[in-house]
C-alpha cells in the first residue's frame, strides 16, 4: 500500500515580489499546501517531479509552456473579453454531444414497439434532463449566483449532471428574486416532472392497447357436412321434445322474397339457415368466413285463423289437462297457397290445461295440436326458391284455454274416480260451442260469449335440408346466447336469444343478432335427407302447475326451456308464426348437433377465424407520450441555447474545472476543514458567521486572474 508524506516549504523567497502567490503566502495564519508530495513503498519510492516555486505543477507547467508563443505575457491582470472562448461544442462535451444526438434519435421509435421504446424514451430523457441539470447549474452560477453552502454541490453537477434533484432546491433557496432565477427554478421543476412522468410512458402506451378479435389466416379443413348414403339418422323426437338443448347453437341466415305478414295471416317467410359444423362453442363464435358445402333449411312458417267445424272435449288419465278434438274441414281463409291444402275432414288433438297458477299472467295457457294423417303435404304447388322443390309443410295447432276451464276444472282431480261426474257434467255445458275468427286466432264460445278456447293454425316447411355450396360472413362473438330457467317459473335473461331469432330487431341487423349472414346459395351440389322430427300427439307446450308429473300417459310435457321459448315470443310479439319457427328450429338443431358425431361424409372447407391479439384501439396514450417528448425537447433546446449564450466559464463534463473554480479566497476556509465535516456542519457556520445570506457566483478575479467562486455584488 503506497504511503504518502507531505514535504512542506516555507521559504517564500523564490517566489516573484509583488505576484499574488506571495501576497497570499503572507496573508495566510495556517501552513501553506504541500508543494511537493513523494510516495514511499516497502521497496522502492516514487516522487512526482518537483513543482516551480510558483507551485504550478511540473506536467501542467511543461504542457502550459509547450502551448504558449514565445513571446512572454504581459503582467497584470486578462481582461473578461480577452479570456479564452471556447466553442459551443467544447463547451457541451463529447458526452453531451452524444446524449444530444442519441437520445433524440431514440424518440423516433416512439411508434414501434412499447416495451423497447419506452425503455429507450425514459434512459434519454434521463440523459438529457441530466445535461439540463448541468446546464442550468452552470447558468446559476455565472448569472444568479447560489447561497454559499450550495455552491460546492452546485458547480460539481455541472460535471456530473446526475439528477435535477439536487438543483432544484439550490434553485428554490434563491437569496434574491430575479427574472432568471425564476426561469432557472421553472425549467427544474418542469425537468422534473417531465422525469418522473417518463417513468410511466409503458403504462401510458398500454391505455391504447387492448386485446380484441382480428381474422386469422385463412384456412382449409375436413368437416363433418351430412350422413353418408349409406347411413340412417337416428333421432328419438320424445327425447328431444322433453329435453332442453345443451346451447342456442349460432347459425347462418337469409330471407329471400318480399311476403309481408297481416292482421289475419302470420308469415315469416321464406327464412334459410345453416348450422355450423363445430362441436366446440369457441369454433362458432370465433368463425368469420366460412366458404364450401353447407346443409340449408328452409323454416317457413304461417299462421292463421283456422274453420273449426266440432270441438270435443273428453276425460283423460291426466290429472291436469283435458282432452279435446278439434276438426277441421277446409282453409280458405288462409294464404293463397294452401288453398288446395285439404277438402277432407281433419282432427287434431290436443290436451287443455286446467290447472294454472292466475297470478302469473305473464304465462298463457297454451298446448300444442297435431295429427300426422293431416300432413306433410308436398303437392301445394308452392316451389322452394333455390332448389325449384316443392314446400311440404306439416300443420300444427296452437290452442290457448280461457278462465272457465282453468276455474271450472282446476279443483277436479280429473284423472281420479271421485270428481269424475262432477267432471262430466261440466263437459256437457261445454256443447254446442259457437267460433268466430278474430284477426289470426279462432275463438270458441259459449253461447252466452264466454269464451272457452282460441286456437290458431300453423305451417310449418318441412322439407329436408339440402347441401348447397354457400358462403357466409360474421363478426366473432362473446359467446352464444344462454337462458336461465326454472320448473315452476319463467325463463330469465331471454333477451340475446331472442334477438338472436330476430325478435325485436331487424332481420337484417346480422352483426347485433350474432349470427352469420347467408349468401344466396348456389350450385347445387346434393340434395339428402336429413330426417327431421315431426311433432306426433297432443303435448302441452304450458307451464302450469303438475306439469312435470311423471304419468304412463302419452301426453308428454314440453320442457321448460322450449315452453319459455314460446311464452316470451308471444308475450314480445304477440306473433304464433315466430314462436312455432323458434320452436322448429330449435328441434332441428338439436338434432343435428346430437347426430353430428354420426356425419360420415367429410368435405374440404375454407375458414377464417379470428385470433385474439393485443392491438392499438385508440391514440390517446401515444399522443400524451408525445406530447411529453414534444415538451421535453423544447425544454432541453431552449435550455442549451441559454447556456451558450449565458455561460463562459462553464464547460459541461470537466469535473477538475467544476472544482478548481470553487477554491477560492471565498471559500479557502471550508476547503481546509471540510475534508472532515458534513455538510449541515458547514451550513451552520455559514450562518453563524452571515455568509449564508450572501450570493456566490463563478467570475474573473482580477487578483488571481482566473475564473472562481466570488461573492456577487447586488
Amino acid at each position: 500500500m503506497a504511503q504518502y508524506e507531505a514535504i512542506l516549504s516555507t521559504d517564500t523567497t523564490d517566489l516573484p515580489s509583488g505576484s499574488p502567490e506571495q501576497d497570499m503566502r503572507l496573508e495566510e495564519t495556517t501552513p501553506p499546501p504541500p508543494g511537493r508530495y513523494e510516495s514511499f513503498r516497502e521497496a522502492d519510492a516514487v516522487s512526482l517531479p518537483r513543482a516551480d516555486t510558483d507551485f504550478e505543477p511540473a506536467l501542467l507547467k511543461t504542457a502550459h509552456e509547450e502551448n504558449v508563443s514565445g513571446k512572454s505575457q504581459p503582467p497584470g491582470p486578462i481582461s473578461w473579453n480577452k479570456y479564452a472562448k471556447h466553442r459551443w461544442w467544447h463547451k457541451i462535451g463529447l458526452l453531451g454531444l452524444i446524449t444530444l444526438m442519441a437520445g433524440t434519435l431514440s424518440f423516433a421509435t416512439a411508434t414501434k414497439v412499447i416495451t423497447i421504446c419506452s425503455a429507450a424514451i425514459r434512459v434519454s430523457i434521463g440523459l438529457h434532463i441530466s445535461l439540463v441539470a448541468a446546464a442550468v447549474a452552470a447558468l446559476m452560477l455565472e448569472t444568479t449566483g447560489t447561497r454559499f453552502c450550495d455552491v460546492a454541490a452546485v458547480s460539481i453537477q455541472r460535471a456530473s449532471g446526475s439528477s435535477p434533484y439536487t438543483i432544484l432546491p439550490a434553485s428554490l433557496r434563491l437569496t434574491r428574486l430575479s427574472t432568471f432565477g425564476v426561469l432557472h427554478a421553472s425549467i427544474m421543476i418542469l425537468g422534473t416532472i417531465i422525469l418522473v412522468a417518463s417513468t410511466f410512458t409503458s403504462t401510458i402506451l398500454l391505455t391504447d392497447l387492448k386485446n380484441v378479435n382480428i381474422a386469422g389466416p385463412t384456412q382449409t379443413k375436413l368437416l363433418p357436412i351430412r350422413l353418408g348414403p349409406n347411413t340412417t339418422l337416428s333421432a328419438n323426437g320424445v327425447l328431444h321434445y322433453r329435453s332442453s338443448p345443451s346451447a342456442n347453437w349460432r347459425f347462418g341466415e337469409m330471407k329471400s322474397g318480399n311476403v309481408a305478414s297481416t292482421a289475419e295471416i302470420a308469415d315469416t317467410g321464406n327464412t334459410y339457415r345453416v348450422l355450423l359444423p363445430y362441436m366446440k362453442e369457441e369454433s362458432r363464435t370465433t368463425l368469420e368466413h366460412y366458404s364450401g358445402p353447407g346443409l340449408v333449411s328452409n323454416f317457413r312458417t304461417v299462421c292463421f285463423s283456422p274453420n273449426l267445424e266440432r270441438i270435443r272435449f273428453g276425460l283423460t288419465a291426466s290429472k291436469s289437462g283435458l282432452q279435446t278434438e278439434l276438426d277441421i274441414r277446409s282453409t280458405k281463409n288462409g294464404p293463397e297457397f294452401l288453398k288446395n291444402w285439404s277438402d277432407s275432414r281433419f282432427t287434431f288433438y290436443a290436451q287443455l290445461p286446467t290447472k294454472w297458477n292466475e297470478s302469473d299472467r305473464a304465462t298463457l295457457p297454451l298446448s300444442l295440436a297435431n295429427n300426422f294423417h293431416a300432413g306433410p303435404r308436398g303437392d301445394l304447388g308452392l316451389q322452394d326458391h333455390p332448389s325449384g322443390r316443392n314446400f311440404t309443410f306439416i300443420p300444427l295447432m296452437l290452442l290457448k284455454s280461457s278462465p272457465i276451464l282453468l276455474r271450472g276444472f282446476g279443483h277436479l282431480d280429473l284423472g281420479g274416480e271421485t270428481d269424475e261426474s262432477e267432471a262430466m257434467d261440466k263437459i256437457d255445458q261445454l256443447k254446442g260451442l259457437k267460433t268466430n275468427m278474430d284477426g289470426r286466432w279462432t275463438i270458441a264460445s259459449l253461447k252466452n260469449g264466454t269464451q272457452v278456447l282460441s286456437a290458431t293454425l300453423c305451417f310449418v316447411a318441412d322439407n329436408a335440408p339440402e347441401l348447397y355450396e354457400i358462403t357466409m360472413t360474421g363478426m366473432t362473438i362473446p359467446s352464444e346466447p344462454t337462458v336461465g330457467w326454472q320448473r315452476n317459473g319463467t325463463s330469465k335473461s331471454s333477451a340475446q336469444l331472442q334477438k338472436q331469432l330476430g325478435i325485436g330487431v331487424s332481420y337484417k341487423d346480422y352483426r347485433d343478432r350474432h349470427i352469420m349472414q347467408l349468401k344466396e346459395p348456389r350450385n347445387l351440389a346434393l340434395i339428402q335427407a336429413l330426417l327431421g322430427y315431426s311433432p306426433q300427439g297432443g303435448w302441452a307446450t304450458t307451464n302450469y302447475k303438475d306439469l312435470y308429473e311423471e304419468d304412463w300417459i302419452a301426453w308428454w310435457a314440453a320442457h321448460a326451456v322450449h315452453v319459455s321459448l314460446i311464452q316470451d315470443i308471444l308475450r314480445v310479439t304477440g306473433d304464433p308464426a315466430l314462436a312455432i319457427q323458434a320452436l322448429a328450429f330449435r328441434f332441428h338443431s338439436m338434432i343435428f348437433y346430437d347426430s353430428i358425431t354420426e356425419f360420415d361424409l367429410y368435405k374440404p372447407v375454407t375458414t377464417i377465424s379470428s385470433v385474439e391479439m393485443l392491438i392499438s384501439v385508440r391514440w390517446t396514450g401515444l399522443a400524451v407520450v408525445l406530447s411529453l417528448i414534444l415538451v421535453h425537447l423544447l425544454l432541453l433546446c431552449s435550455t442549451m441555447v441559454l447556456f451558450q449564450l449565458k455561460t463562459r466559464a462553464s464547460g459541461l463534463g470537466n469535473a477538475w474545472q467544476a472544482i478548481a473554480q470553487v477554491v477560492s479566497t471565498e471559500t479557502r476556509a471550508v476547503m481546509e476543514e471540510a475534508s472532515a465535516v458534513r455538510d449541515k456542519e458547514v451550513e451552520a457556520w455559514a450562518r453563524s458567521s452571515g455568509v449564508s445570506r450572501r450570493s456566490y457566483a463563478v467570475s474573473m478575479s482580477d487578483v488571481r486572474n482566473r475564473m472562481e467562486i466570488m461573492e456577487q455584488k447586488l
